[in-house]
């Protein structure tokens, strides 16, 4: 975890364009050797960055083999998969802003990526997908398209320094709205599962 710390720190200071592998290394005081042992470039670092700390983040709240949705309520169920995932990203605005402004696409694009193969790792734990009649990949990909548009507005709130409450407040609500929309759409209790509509 000490190179992806590294560049977490760095990305509080840097743009990433400006990044650079020995900035890297002089950050963590890993050598070059050890460094290119273990990965290609700084984009390598930043795609295993992004999922070590999802991956960190999520055990310390939930567990190892958290079941969240499992004999529990689902509208609050889905409303605290959906939460975490924004507060998650909330926490390392600065980071995410960093990359979200930066001239190369690429670099947004891959921790948006790795954060996607965390999060559908997270839904496949957390649901028990016999109970849907969609496939996991469908559901992650409604949710975390949903979220990453609303994520994508508050990045661009903070940017042009807009009323941050104001967007957290609604971003709140699609939270909920998330939350309900899936428990109205997919539960029909008479037939005890998730069904398409």
């Amino acid at each position: 975890m000490t190179l992806y710390n590294g560049l977490f720190d760095l990305l509080e200071e840097v743009p990433f364009d400006k990044i650079t592998v020995r900035g890297i290394c002089e950050k963590t005081k890993v050598n070059k050797m050890t460094f290119y042992k273990y990965h290609t470039d700084k984009y390598d670092v930043l795609s295993k960055a992004f999922r070590a700390k999802f991956n960190d983040d999520f055990n310390k709240r939930f567990g190892q083999t958290a079941a969240l949705f499992h004999n529990r309520d689902l509208e609050p169920a889905v409303y605290e998969v959906v939460r975490f995932l924004f507060d998650w990203c909330k926490c390392y605005n600065v980071q995410l802003r960093n990359l979200f402004t930066s001239a190369n696409q690429m670099a947004y694009d891959i921790a948006k990526s790795m954060i996607f193969k965390d999060y559908y790792e997270y839904l496949s734990n957390a649901i028990d997908f016999s109970k849907f009649d969609v496939t996991p990949e469908y559901l992650s990909s409604f949710l975390f398209g949903g979220f990453i548009a609303t994520m994508e507005g508050y990045l661009r709130a903070l940017r042009s320094r807009s009323d941050l409450q104001a967007v957290e407040m609604e971003n709140n609500r699609f939270c909920r709205f998330l939350a309900h929309y899936i428990a109205v759409s997919f539960y029909h209790p008479s037939q005890g599962a998730f069904v398409a509509q």
